[in-house]
């Protein structure tokens, strides 16, 4: 397919582009550097991509990218529409026109421009086109977006005019529609009605109603967390309870920034979730006699609260964010689209004399009771997201795509350094589900069972935090075998030593032999006595080796033996710190 193009209007006026197209390929026309076709910047109506001209059986068609009209006669042209010898169209509503002219168009192939020809019965036509036009519909669900909702209105009527076009003339005749005709277009409207919702939108239009938490004591002042308008005629806010117990009469207020102004308003009064305190004090309780908390303590539960503004300063808040209703909360799933805004500021560059708000999205990726266990929907109030969050962002609303709010941000996985930071792990961060700010609004927050289940929970924790490493690496050998499908009985200690880590120039080691006298099922773990990082191998007769080399300072390898098979044992770590351990087996009776 050979044809021209000619510039008839801009700066390249006049200039004569030539084509030689095989068939299906096609020519971009726009101001990208790989446009067949490239316009320069003094065409600015012009995108970078847009459009092309395709070759397909003989013929010239053009391919439209849905965002940037081509017009001939005035008239926005349709994706794959026939492009004809001669025809003039324009790039935009006030860009420059081009000029085709096809060089082996073929012979049967009628020369008139910008018109469509009509080849046999135009009734039957009319029904070939919309029979068309409804399965573009079902698979692309997009039209053409000048002249839908006249098209669609007329068809709720049952009535469309029906084009008969005759070589030099044509005249309009009324004309029913199939039922089938109908429904496809009744679809259409109900689509183009209904658009798809987008979460990035809905991070847009939320960000006027969220909030910088700020504390002032004296002169000096520093961030708290994050809140978000929840009723703006009453004043109320929403955000964690470990945000709003930093409360202080005249010392709590709200920042947010725009270009040209910085607002603050003070809280008057905040109001926490009953829950959250009753879940610290099990928590503290644990910790008095097992160290439970900072590393072994849960997610916080109930981690909500309210803060109120005067009425004075009511007017000034932002506009409230929308909450999901309880039944659509309890089907919130793994997979489900999110999206925070708040002020993140820990270990990044903060102004918060002129805060900015981030916003990020993300995913819910499980969900589970503040345990970190699977339950039932109802009671799955924790949240697990891949939102990446810091200190600072607690409090910051958590959105659908619809811009609802689904639940509040309020905890991250992270691990202390050597120098007392916090670092993110795992990229897992946590949200209390909004239907716990819900029990707050309306005073429901007594559970019957709620309190009952957490102090049965909390007391296992402090069960298996009391238990030594030889009795919790026997209940994972045990656990273990049983997932094999292994009958176990007693576990019994086969035999137990104490060892020392010497030097031997590459790495500290120590190495001892088992004789087996009893056929079975073992488990070998070391302990280094300084709590610090070593490596267990062991070495069976038969060949076949064992290894823990994690970084921990109990590893353990689970093996079979036979009755006269020796093992043998090394103990090591890597750096010239020598150490003593103890080495334990462990043995299952059938």
């Amino acid at each position: 397919m050979r044809f021209e193009l000619s510039v008839l209007d801009g700066p390249l006026a006049g200039k004569v582009f030539a084509f030689d197209l095989p068939e299906g390929e096609e020519v971009r026309i726009g101001r990208h550097p790989h446009c067949g076709l490239r316009l320069p910047e003094e065409y600015p109506s012009v995108s970078r991509q847009h459009c092309a001209l395709r070759s397909v059986l003989g013929r010239v068609r053009v391919v439209i990218n849905k965002e940037n009209p081509v017009l001939l006669e005035g008239r926005p042209m349709r994706d794959e529409a026939l492009v004809r010898d001669g025809a003039e169209f324009r790039l935009g509503v006030d860009g420059p026109r081009l000029k085709l002219r096809v060089h082996d168009e073929p012979a049967d192939v009628a020369k008139t421009v910008g018109r469509v020809e009509s080849v046999g019965d135009p009734d039957q036509m009319l029904e070939q086109q919309t029979a068309r036009a409804a399965i573009e519909i079902r698979q692309q669900r997009q039209w053409l977006r000048v002249g839908v909702s006249v098209v669609a209105g007329m068809a709720l009527v049952g009535v469309v005019i029906a084009v008969q076009a005759r070589a030099a003339t044509g005249r309009l005749s009324a004309a029913a529609l199939e039922p089938e005709q109908k429904q496809a277009l009744d679809d259409l409207l109900r689509v183009r009605a209904s658009p798809v919702a987008d979460v990035a939108d809905a991070v847009k239009a939320a960000g006027a109603s969220v909030y910088c938490v700020m504390a002032k004591h004296g002169s000096l002042e520093r961030q708290v967390g994050t809140a978000w308008v929840l009723d703006k005629d009453g004043g109320v806010l929403a955000t964690n309870a470990h945000v709003a117990e930093a409360f202080v009469q005249g010392e709590m207020f709200l920042r947010r920034a725009s270009d040209t102004t910085v607002e603050d308003i003070a809280v008057a009064a905040v109001s926490l979730h009953p829950g959250y305190r009753e879940f610290l004090e099990l928590c503290e309780q644990a910790e008095a006699s097992i160290g439970l908390v900072d590393g072994g303590r849960p997610i916080v539960a109930c981690d909500v609260a309210l803060m109120t503004i005067s009425a004075a300063d009511r007017p000034r808040l932002g506009p409230a964010l929308p909450l999901v209703d309880a039944g659509e909360a309890h089907q919130i799933g793994v997979g489900s689209s999110c999206a925070f805004v708040g002020y993140p500021s820990e270990g990044l560059s903060f102004n918060a004399q002129r805060p900015t708000s981030h916003a990020h999205l993300g995913h819910v990726i499980a969900l589970s009771d503040f345990f970190l266990g699977a339950v039932p929907a109802a009671e799955a109030q924790l949240l697990h997201t891949d939102l990446p969050v810091a200190g600072g962002a607690s409090g910051s609303p958590m959105i659908n795509e619809a811009g609802q709010v689904i639940g509040i941000m309020s905890a991250g996985s992270f691990a202390l350094s050597q120098e007392g930071r916090r670092v993110p792990v795992g990229g897992v961060t946590y949200a209390q589900r909004i239907d716990l700010l819900e029990e707050l609004r309306s005073s429901n927050t007594t559970k019957a069972d709620r309190k009952a289940k957490w102090q049965a929970c909390v007391a296992g924790l402090v069960a298996n935090a009391r238990k030594t490493i030889e009795q919790v690496l026997s209940d994972d050998f045990r656990r273990l075998l049983l997932e094999q499908g292994v009958a176990v009985g007693d576990i019994e200690t086969s035999t137990r030593a104490s060892v020392s880590l010497e030097w031997d120039g590459k790495v500290c080691i120590a190495v001892r032999d088992h004789d087996v006298d009893q056929p079975g099922n073992y488990m070998a773990y070391a302990v280094s006595d300084d709590s610090r990082d070593i490596d267990l191998v062991a070495l069976l007769s038969s060949g076949e080796r064992h290894k823990d080399t994690e970084a921990d300072w109990y590893p353990a390898v689970v093996y079979s033996a036979r009755a006269g098979d020796k093992v043998r044992y090394a103990i090591l770590r890597s750096t010239n710190e020598p150490v003593s351990a103890t080495i334990v087996v462990l043995r299952a009776n059938p």
